[in-house]
């Protein structure tokens, strides 16, 4: 394969807990952080809280059926979405299928907020790619250079 064509195999990827009821797959981490490609899956019913996005987001979602908590439709499988620069959004699994979606986040990174618009956590690529080689090293797996 030519050095400027990268590709990885989800099924061999591990599912990393992010938060209760949501894991990711990571593909890829981006050159000079400045984003990353990962598989998101939402157990039934459970929901990716209130966040800010620096840069694009697009995603596809793959299986199961997901919406944003404004009112939007449920999306189903095979669904493109795009979120814009500094969008605040909140996506809700449905809670007889859950949901898994392909994001590819453009931006230095994320921002989890509070009830009032206050910033609780910050996901960037760097705390993305720690959590990968954390989550990796404490069940003896090698991780994959995924920096492309």
């Amino acid at each position: 394969m030519s050095k400027d064509v990268y590709s990885v195999d989800p099924s061999a990827m591990p599912w990393i807990p992010v938060i209760d009821g949501v894991a990711a797959k990571p593909l890829r981490f981006a050159g000079g952080g400045s984003g990353w490609a990962s598989i998101v899956r939402i157990d039934p019913g459970c929901r990716v809280p209130k966040h800010r996005h620096s840069g694009e987001v697009q995603g596809v979602v793959l299986s199961g059926r997901c919406r944003y908590t404004d009112g939007s439709p449920w999306l189903e499988p095979g669904t493109y979405l795009h979120e814009a620069d500094g969008a605040e959004d909140e996506v809700l699994a449905c809670p007889d299928a859950g949901a898994e979606i392909l994001f590819m986040v453009a931006g230095p990174r994320v921002e989890y907020l509070d009830a009032h618009g206050g910033v609780i956590h910050v996901d960037d690529q760097r705390s993305k790619e720690a959590a990968y080689a954390a989550f990796c090293a404490e069940r003896g797996l090698v991780p994959r250079d995924l920096k492309h």
